[in-house]
């Protein structure tokens, strides 16, 4: 069985970190950050509408795109029913071949964050059985502080999480696996890296337009929640909780946690990694407090977040320029 020898690593997005899981567990150097930015997730919009409100990176998509663009050999598909699902899911472990599930989290009850967000689809992948049911992967549970799991779980908490999303399933080809084109994507990597600094920093502007892009995408945020007409506090609340939930879950903060992964592999120097990770502080104390200002729905406080994120923005400028200097 996979999991008598399988690591749950952490991860920051669930079927990047599902895939980059199974490729340390077959020995190959590929990890989260080379399958994020070669699948183009460093992408980061706002809608510019708080009312249709969509601030995230592309990091959810990016996973699919980068097993597509890099050939990576596997089967996508559902299953018809649980019988068939339990039978893949038995010969898979069976056979040793690595198997990602898409879950629904409304459904799962091995952390407490399932319990208290709403629910949302996510990977797992699935490693093991015994009597008591299925042995599981998650290194990307979105709690406050990220966490990484390896947990039991019965087969009928599984199968109903499974089965809400259609029982789509993800099989790859173990063999294959090792034939990955590593420094292909390595070197591809490092120039998407570059690429990404420059489109964040200096974005496009979409003509007719209201999304923002890049650094922009932030600060206009605080911008419209300066700005915006409320009837009630409890109005301005709600705005803000389905705010820190997209953050949270569509990798506003934690594709920097991917971003320094990368940094540190290649070698950057610790001034300006520790520079981009104290910068990631400040974005996300800001959230925090923007989350308490909800609650008081004190105009005086907004703008002093508003201000502070056009200060954090300067920073990052600042800290991307001198990367991209000496890169």
């Amino acid at each position: 069985m996979l999991s008598d020898n399988y690591k749950c690593i952490q991860g920051y997005e669930c079927l990047a970190g599902c895939l980059s899981n199974y490729f340390n567990y077959y020995n190959t150097d590929i990890n989260e950050s080379d399958i994020f930015l070669c699948g183009d997730g460093f992408n980061i919009e706002y809608s510019g509408d708080l009312q249709y409100l969509r601030i995230g990176t592309k990091a959810y998509e990016a996973g699919g795109k980068f097993i597509k663009k890099y050939k990576i050999p596997c089967k996508n598909g559902f299953m018809s029913d649980s019988e068939e699902a339990v039978k893949m899911a038995e010969y898979c472990i069976g056979k040793d071949i690595p198997l990602t599930v898409r879950v629904n989290t409304g459904r799962l009850s091995y952390h407490s964050v399932y319990h208290n967000s709403p629910p949302s689809p996510h990977w797992i992948n699935v490693i093991g059985s015994n009597n008591r049911g299925y042995i599981i992967s998650d290194c990307a549970i979105p709690s406050l502080k990220r966490e990484n799991i390896a947990a039991q779980i019965t087969g009928d908490e599984l199968m109903s999480a499974w089965e809400a999303m259609r029982y789509e399933y993800i099989v790859f080809d173990k063999e294959k696996l090792y034939e990955t084109d590593r420094e292909r994507i390595k070197r591809d990597s490092r120039d998407r890296i570059l690429r990404a600094f420059e489109e964040y920093i200096r974005p496009k502007r979409k003509w007719f337009s209201s999304t923002r892009q890049g650094i922009n995408a932030v600060t206009s945020l605080f911008d419209d929640i300066v700005s915006c007409l409320r009837e009630s506090r409890e109005e301005l609340d709600y705005i803000i909780r389905e705010i820190n939930y997209q953050v949270k879950l569509k990798g506003i903060i934690s594709y920097r946690y991917v971003v320094k992964m990368k940094l540190m592999e290649l070698g950057l120097s610790d001034i300006y990694v520790k520079e981009f990770d104290g910068i990631t502080d400040r974005w996300n104390n800001l959230f925090f407090k923007l989350l308490r200002a909800g609650m008081t729905g004190r105009q005086e406080e907004l703008v002093r977040i508003r201000d502070e994120a056009y200060a954090v923005k300067g920073m990052e400028v600042s800290n991307i320029k001198e990367i991209l200097y000496i890169q």
